[in-house]
């Protein structure tokens, strides 16, 4: 079962907050929108708390420019700009931005912007999982290898052991393994 996918919604306009309500209600995915903020400055003590698995912007707030807002808090989820103002296209997509709609934007449009999210989620999902399961197996196998701490070398005076933090490098030779150690002397190992 997947999480719910919580969701912040940073706009000012009451019509445009109870427009992206909608659209995100009419959704297949289970979404939960945890805060609805209309400031820079709300948005700014909310975000440097909590964390979402996506933002909702608009750009033009009541008290400045949302992009103070992702100047002054470093965030790591993907952002969905929603904004009647064309000339900010760039800056959306050097912040996080990951889709600019432009009021008034339509459902199929809306639905363009989300499955797009739903991409960039899975596959960073599926990698994130990839990555637990190769750490996982990484550690168990460290934890079970136990390497030797001394070879013996044999030789006509007798047997004497070397230490492995004492050897350098090995080298294999016609089915021969000599153990060089820190100082380059060679020895043959059994």
């Amino acid at each position: 079962m997947k999480p719910v996918i919580q969701i912040l919604i940073i706009e000012d306009e009451i019509p445009a907050r109870k427009k992206l309500n909608r659209f995100l209600e009419a959704l297949d995915s289970k979404t939960e929108v945890v805060a609805e903020i209309d400031t820079v400055v709300g948005a700014i003590e909310f975000l440097n708390h909590t964390h979402v698995d996506v933002i909702f912007s608009d750009i033009e707030l009541l008290d400045g420019n949302a992009f103070e807002i992702y100047r002054r808090v470093q965030v790591s989820c993907p952002i969905i700009f929603t904004t009647a103002y064309d000339q900010f296209l760039m800056n959306a997509f050097e912040s996080n931005g990951i889709a600019y709609l432009l009021k008034p934007f339509s459902q199929e449009r809306f639905q363009a912007a989300w499955d797009k999210f739903l991409l960039f989620r899975n596959s960073s999902y599926k990698e994130h999982e990839q990555l637990n399961n190769l750490t996982k197996l990484i550690q168990q196998n460290f934890k079970k290898k136990v390497f030797k701490k001394r070879f013996s070398i044999n030789t006509h005076q007798g047997i004497y052991f070397i230490d492995a933090e004492n050897i350098t490098f090995f080298e294999a030779c016609e089915s021969v393994i000599f153990a060089f150690d820190i100082t380059g002397k060679k020895h043959l190992l059994n």
